[in-house]
């Protein structure tokens, strides 16, 4: 008896799953009274499909029932309510209301299963005004025949279509479809088999003709093929699809879409599969994965930015790398824009905003220094203004893709003879000179980023990279009158000593330049609430055209530019590269 009761127990768990059908992996169940879990990836692809197979199925049994309506002059009122129930059925999953996998199975289940039993019904009409014929002459009994055949065929051919609509469309395992297709084909039968009348005319067919086993046999035949067609179609398609989320996976993270691209990789939006929280998820370029330097940096990067927990920086979650070798990290998304993206959309910021915005950088550069970090590519795009908390123009710190740590200059994997890194606009002379700075280096590319957000342009307003180095490198500082800065002269003194050539003549680290800021007069005037004020009145995004170029992810590359480039398609300024090549052979 124990094989006995194990089969009846897997029938049990298998008919139990196709009804309240779960992936494989695991995932938090949320109630169903929680409107604002929305549905995840299996239960949205599980409705898409469901709602296809109900829209085709409309069509084709409108398309019959139409048919029906010329031919005869009247439809069956089966089929009316074989319609209303799809029309129904379709309408319910068009529904933005989330909905269950028990609910979506039962209405697949009730679509398929209750398509059959019509057909069956139909047939089981078709046979019973068959038996109420008398045939009196040999054209009678041939009528008949051809008209039984003719039933039972049109019954195997929707039968047929019935089991390839359900594997072509229904997202499953083969096992959960066999059920399904097995029983689709034997509702017809069963209905047949419960009225006597029909198995009369089945059993008068076969002792009238001595071709009924053929055609039986035929017809049970084209029903098998059916039925290992639709199972393999399930399962070769399942295959695909667990290919193809394989494919948009990263350990924990379903990416969503591409929004980034630079030189050392590719941003994604992301999100995690449990938690169900969006990140950005950068992922390092195949070709660079092969390259020792890049994958130095990479991991430098991730290291550098895990270690930092304050909340001007932005938050590494994770990092990892697939079985085929695949690097990334996982960061915090982010609503907002960078600097470079507001000045050139809604022009240089006013003198308190300035300080409100520079006292937040210090404060994560203050940081950064502490644990003994350079970030050294301090630029508009890498400072990134965001929603966080309810709060307006919290600032973001940005990209920590050549940060290096003050004791790591000896080490020769991290540098290249041949490259000058950083942006050319915003580069500290000691970059300039092919040096490695310390914080104060940060300091002077803070203080050129500070021009920008205050007069629109840097302060070497060059097109020509050679001479933006030399500028950098020897040229003093431009007064904030000859590049039209309308700023306070407290202001102004503390900008141009951060753009000193000399490391010496600057603040000597963040915190002294933050206590600089914080005394100035205007250091107060631009509050939390003025932020919020500014951006309700500036929206981010006014409809779903622009929310892949304004809900911007942090995850800024070493080469792109200071605007949006991987979000808009703008082409590259070389001037904002991050790595400059040095040709070996000046000529």
């Amino acid at each position: 008896m124990k094989p006995a009761l194990g089969l009846l127990a897997r029938i049990y768990q298998s008919l139990s799953e196709l009804i309240t059908f779960r992936a494989n992996q695991a995932r938090l169940r949320f109630a169903e009274t929680d409107s604002s879990v929305s549905e995840t990836a299996d239960q949205a692809l599980l409705r898409r499909r469901i709602r296809a197979a109900a829209t085709v199925l409309l069509l084709a049994k409108g398309a019959f029932t139409i048919r029906s309506l010329i031919l005869h002059g009247s439809a069956v009122p089966l089929d009316g309510v074989i319609l209303t129930a799809l029309l129904v059925a379709s309408a319910w999953l068009y529904s933005p209301r989330t909905t269950s996998y028990f609910w979506l199975r039962s209405v697949e289940t009730g679509i398929f299963l209750g398509m059959s039993l019509q057909l069956g019904v139909q047939l089981y009409n078709q046979l019973n005004q068959l038996t109420m014929l008398t045939p009196q002459s040999a054209e009678d009994i041939t009528f008949t025949a051809v008209s039984f055949v003719a039933a039972v065929k049109d019954q195997i051919i929707a039968t047929f279509g019935l089991m390839m609509i359900y594997g072509m469309f229904i997202p499953n395992t083969p096992g959960r479809a066999a059920v399904m297709v097995f029983l689709m084909a034997v509702t017809p039968g069963f209905v047949i088999g419960m009225n006597e009348s029909s198995m009369r005319a089945v059993r008068d067919f076969r002792q009238s003709h001595v071709t009924a086993s053929g055609v039986f046999s035929g017809n049970l035949l084209a029903l098998a093929v059916g039925a290992g067609c639709a199972i393999y179609g399930t399962a070769i398609m399942n295959r695909w699809r667990n290919r193809a989320l394989k494919a948009e996976q990263l350990g924990q993270y379903r990416l969503r879409e591409k929004i980034g691209s630079g030189g050392m990789g590719d941003v994604y939006l992301a999100e995690h599969r449990l938690l169900k929280r969006l990140c950005a998820v950068k992922v390092i370029r195949a070709d660079m994965s092969e390259n020792p330097v890049m994958l130095s940096r990479f991991e430098r990067e991730v290291q550098a930015t895990a270690t930092l927990t304050h909340w001007n920086t932005v938050q590494v979650f994770d990092y990892g790398q697939t079985a085929e070798g695949t690097f990334f990290y996982v960061m915090e998304h982010l609503h907002g824009c960078n600097l470079s993206q507001v000045v050139r959309k809604h022009g240089p910021m006013p003198e308190e905003r300035v300080i409100f915005i520079l006292r937040q950088v210090c404060s994560a550069l203050r940081e950064a220094a502490a644990h003994g970090l350079v970030h050294r590519d301090i630029k508009p795009s890498n400072i990134f203004l965001a929603h966080v908390g309810e709060r307006f123009d919290v600032v973001k710190l940005l990209d920590f893709g050549l940060v290096r740590p003050l004791n790591s200059d000896n080490r020769p994997e991290l540098a290249n003879s041949d490259q000058l890194q950083g942006s050319p606009r915003y580069m500290c002379p000691e970059q300039a000179k092919g040096q490695s700075p310390d914080s104060r280096g940060d300091l002077y590319s803070l203080g050129a980023t500070a021009c920008y957000i205050l007069a629109g342009r840097p302060p070497f307003d060059l097109q020509n990279v050679p001479q933006l180095v030399i500028a950098h490198a020897t040229q003093p500082p431009p007064a904030f009158a000859d590049i039209g800065v309308e700023a306070s002269p407290e202001l102004e003194a503390v900008v141009l000593k951060c753009l000193q050539k000399d490391p010496k003549d600057r603040f000597s680290d963040p915190d002294e330049m933050l206590k600089a800021l914080e005394d100035l007069p205007n250091a107060r005037s631009w509050t939390w609430a003025k932020a919020e004020e500014w951006w309700q009145q500036r929206p981010l995004h006014t409809g779903a055209a622009d929310q892949a170029s304004t809900l911007i992810t942090v995850a800024s590359d070493e080469s792109m530019t200071e605007d949006d480039t991987a979000i808009s398609g703008t082409p590259h300024d070389a001037l904002e590269e991050t790595v400059i090549e040095i040709p070996s052979d000046p000529e």
